[in-house]
């Protein structure tokens, strides 16, 4: 259903704070939660109810704080709106985690999640970006891939 709105560009960012001063064990659980959400977050609220165009979520950290992130920007509702739809999708995949059947999944997301990271980087400007990041926002931490890798065990 299609709302009219007075702006014709509009865009929500929810971030939920999942952790602070995290662990890299709360870091990786993270980084999951996100792979987790990925695909059902995208289908529902851009595929299902086409709420926008631009539909992502993903993990954000600034400084020792690490959030779970979520945003559409989007010219048929307004602002107030998606971020109830936010919430209600939230609900909905909390709801869905607690089932049994979501272990299983879990599991098959954590194992691929880890061979993800255990991946040499894509290309220079890949590796370029993680050294950028352990050196002005993680106090020259070049270690921190493989500490996060090595939380699972």
């Amino acid at each position: 259903m299609e709302h009219k709105v007075g702006v014709s560009g509009n865009a929500v960012i929810l971030a939920v704070q999942a952790a602070v001063n995290p662990t890299f064990h709360q870091i990786a659980i993270a980084d999951l939660l996100a792979v987790a959400v990925e695909e059902p977050f995208y289908s529902q609220l851009r595929t299902e109810q086409q709420t926008g165009y631009i539909v992502h979520n993903g993990v954000s950290r600034l400084r020792d704080h690490v959030f779970l992130t979520f945003s559409v920007q989007s010219s048929t509702h307004d602002p107030r709106d998606l971020l109830a739809r936010f919430e209600l999708f939230l609900e909905g995949f909390l709801r869905e985690a607690m089932a049994p059947s979501f272990k299983e999944r879990f599991e098959v997301l954590k194992k691929g999640d880890l061979e993800t990271k255990k991946n040499p980087f894509l290309n220079l400007q890949a590796e370029a970006d993680h050294y950028d990041y352990a050196a002005f926002e993680r106090n020259l931490d070049f270690s921190r891939k493989a500490k996060v890798c090595g939380s699972w065990f």
